[in-house]
Parts: C-alpha cells; structure tokens; sequence
C-alpha cells in the first residue's frame, strides 16, 4: 500500500506505508553493550554448537549404526541431509555473530 507524503500542493513524491520515518542519521558507533549482554551471546553461541553436536550425534546414531539395511543411496541422503542441516546452522549463526560482532571489540 502506497500512500502520499508531504503536502498535497503538487508534491507526488510516494512513500511506502510503514516504512522508516525517522530523518536523524544514525550513530557511527553503537552503545556499549552491557557485560550480561555480551555473556548472553557467548552462552547462545556454546548451546548452539552443543546443540548442533548433540543433533548430529544423534543423527548417525540412528540413521547409519542402528540400520542394518543400509544402501548407497540412503547413505548420500543421509550425509546430504546432515550437510544442508549443518550449513543452514553455520549461516544462521554467522547471521547472529555478524549482527553483534562488534560487542566483544567494543573500545572502551
């Protein structure tokens, strides 16, 4: 949905409703996150990667070791299947790490 900014005195300019209507710029540095923020993020991160070891363990377990009627075909799925999953949690994780990586570095 569009709608009409400014006055209606000829100016058709059109912005998109919702959108940002704030003009002040932006700061170049963020605020000094809080030490319980930071360790907030450490803390996600370990029960990310714990999570994901415990998901894949899990995984092998039971499609390749408690499966005694293995085939190629359901070895490939299975090792794709456990790359797609791996490479979607390493990009959200990167998607996380990038949107507070400044926090550790922060100057003081």
């Amino acid at each position: 949905m569009v709608a009409k900014i400014g006055d209606f005195d000829g100016d058709d300019r059109r912005h998109q409703w919702g959108a940002e209507t704030s003009t002040q710029p932006l700061a170049i540095m963020h605020a000094k996150p809080s030490p319980t923020r930071v360790v907030r993020g450490y803390v996600a991160i370990i029960c990310t990667v714990v999570s994901w070891l415990i998901y894949m363990i899990t995984m092998i377990l039971s499609l390749f070791v408690n499966n005694p009627s293995l085939t190629l075909r359901f070895v490939v799925e299975g090792v794709l299947y456990m790359t797609i999953v791996t490479t979607l949690i390493f990009s959200a994780r990167l998607l996380d790490h990038t949107a507070r990586g400044a926090i550790p570095f922060h100057p003081a």
